[in-house]
């Protein structure tokens, strides 16, 4: 919707409690988010009115934020409330949605960015506008990573106190890390991608460890890490291969299958047919039969009748 503007004190329709919870609160959907760019176009936003980051608001802060974005256009993931980071100011939410279209995510970000969320209350008490007091809309991505020669872990959700000495800490266990490279990352500041020494391991690890609690309090923060394991172009490729060949053996299987039942299906109509046919020969035959034993009757009654009917009375009239 081009050229709308936007009322803070517009209220959406209450949600069951439990599900916007759920929405808003599983620390698991905010990798989820990061993760959806090859489904539409990521927005992060934050500076939302005090009102909506209330305690006894903040179940329904997903509807309300979809209801504010989807008078521009349709969204491809609902809201989802980010979990808190250690820099994160106690009173500030950051949320995420992904836009069905890049182009409607760019008008957005344009025409809500720097938006004066204060409520008419707050307004007409007066008082200085404030950064905080300004809506703050950023397009994160646009289209899907590309692919990479080699493959590596992804890790988010790390403390800024984490350094290389913290990461090489937490895989020491796993072999160790061949390389590292902390990159920037528009819903944790920064992530880390890193290769074990032992590839062989990294998809593995990156399932158990994902979505745990790591750390010893001292010299390593404790946190909640997401990890992702992207393969390399030749991993990749070898899983489509083997894939291909998974699904040509069993459609060969299935055709082999199909095959043997339509040759048993013969095999058996063939036996019926036999069958049938004998049978219809045996009653030929008994027909026959009949036939030629009333013929044999008929002819040897015609023939009593006329050695009979032939003889006159020898005595004569009495």
């Amino acid at each position: 919707m081009r050229g709308h503007r936007w009322d803070p004190d517009e209220q959406a329709t209450p949600v069951a409690p439990e599900v916007a919870k759920k929405v808003a609160m599983h620390p698991k959907l905010a990798q989820a988010a990061a993760d959806t760019a090859e489904n539409g176009t990521v927005v992060a936003m934050k500076h939302f009115p005090r009102s909506w980051q209330a305690p006894a608001a903040v179940a329904e802060l997903p509807q309300k934020i979809a209801k504010m974005l989807l008078k521009f256009g349709p969204l491809a993931k609902q809201p989802l409330l980010l979990p808190r980071s250690a820099e994160q100011e106690d009173d500030m939410v950051v949320a995420v949605a992904v836009f069905k279209e890049a182009a409607v995510a760019k008008e957005v970000a344009s025409v809500l960015k720097g938006t004066d969320m204060r409520s008419k209350d707050e307004k007409a008490a007066g008082g200085a506008v404030t950064p905080r007091d300004l809506f703050d809309i950023t397009v994160v991505s646009e289209e899907a990573p590309k692919a990479r020669e080699e493959g590596y872990l992804l890790i988010r959700g790390f403390p800024q106190s984490w350094g290389e000495a913290q990461v090489k800490w937490i895989f020491s266990a796993f072999g160790g890390i061949s390389s590292l490279t902390f990159v920037p990352d528009p819903l944790y500041a920064r992530a880390c991608r890193l290769t074990l020494k032992d590839e062989s391991k990294m998809a593995q690890i990156a399932r158990d460890l994902d979505g745990t609690i790591v750390g010893d309090g001292n010299f390593i923060e404790e946190c909640l890490i997401f990890l992702h394991y992207e393969p390399s172009i030749a991993e990749r490729r070898k899983r489509e291969i083997a894939v291909a060949k998974a699904e040509a053996a069993a459609a060969a299987a299935a055709a082999s299958k199909a095959k043997e039942e339509a040759k048993e299906a013969a095999a058996i109509a063939a036996k019926a047919a036999a069958i049938a046919a004998a049978a219809a020969e045996r009653e030929r035959q008994e027909q026959e039969q009949e036939q030629e034993a009333g013929a044999r009757k008929s002819s040897s009654l015609a023939r009593s009748q006329a050695v009979f009917g032939g003889l006159s009375n020898p005595l004569g009239p009495i």
